[in-house]
């Protein structure tokens, strides 16, 4: 997931991957009721690209997936709104968003295992409970900045 999720970013930040980079991001985040485009289109990659290394990394887990979870909740609400009743990605559909959605929030409650970098101020149940905080205000919050 974080390899995936750091390489959505880098398509955004720095146009890698037939990515857009940051003008054709700010254009398409202004286009689904963002506005101004350029912040959303900044904050979205870093938290992509950001979130991903830490994840590849194994660091912060349960932050970094917290912030991932919130941005892609923003990203479904906006594919959500393109192709209602559609589910494949490959159609449009939001099925890759639910997938990093799920999966950043199962990495919230698990961590990221015993091979993880141990940084006893990043780790346990009260930073996963912190971190399911984060992504449910801030995945609200990404729905509700849209369009104001």
């Amino acid at each position: 997931m974080g390899v995936g999720i750091a390489a959505h970013g880098a398509q955004k930040l720095f146009g890698l991957f037939n990515g857009g980079g940051i003008e054709a991001n700010a254009e398409f985040f202004e286009s689904v009721g963002y506005s101004p485009g350029t912040p959303y289109a900044v904050l979205s990659g870093l938290v992509e690209f950001g979130g991903g290394i830490l994840l590849v990394l194994r660091v912060a887990v349960p932050l970094a997936a917290a912030a991932v979870a919130a941005n892609m909740v923003g990203a479904y609400s906006v594919v959500q709104a393109a192709t209602p009743g559609d589910f494949f990605a490959s159609t449009g559909g939001p099925e890759l968003e639910l997938f990093y959605i799920l999966t950043a929030f199962a990495l919230i409650f698990t961590g990221a295992g015993r091979l993880a970098l141990r940084i006893p101020a990043l780790e346990g149940p009260k930073l996963r409970m912190l971190g399911v905080v984060l992504a449910v205000v801030g995945g609200v919050g990404a729905v509700l900045v849209r369009n104001l």
